[in-house]
């Protein structure tokens, strides 16, 4: 059960990380996942900026240790994402390339909702 839990947190890890590149656009269809990604892209780059530990890793971390498993240490994205780039996965470039990327494929639908 606890793997289960820790997998689910994991997709769901993963599905906050493509709604930061696409929930721009969704928004464009409805106004309120308009604002959800602001707010999600402003956490996302704050608890960046801060160096803060995100909780979605700690809780995926502490389910996999209560399901018996050797949880991995450090963060989710060097984790899952950036183990498979030819660099150590740390750089702090390859996140804020990330959340710039993010910004920029969510320009138009920022530049639609916020003109007067």
């Amino acid at each position: 059960m606890w793997l289960v839990a820790s997998r689910t947190l994991m997709f769901l890890h993963f599905a906050f990380l493509a709604f930061l590149f696409v929930g721009g656009w969704l928004g464009l269809f409805w106004q309120p996942l308009f604002w959800a990604h602001c707010l999600a892209l402003v956490y996302a780059i704050v608890i960046s900026i801060l160096g803060a530990p995100c909780p979605l890793t700690k809780a995926e971390q502490a389910l996999l240790r209560r399901a018996g498993r050797t949880a991995y240490s450090g963060d989710f994205l060097p984790h899952y994402v950036w183990s498979w780039l030819p660099c150590r996965g740390d750089e702090p470039w390859l996140l804020g390339g990330a959340l710039a990327a993010a910004a920029a494929i969510n320009s138009y639908p920022y530049a639609r909702w916020l003109a007067p």
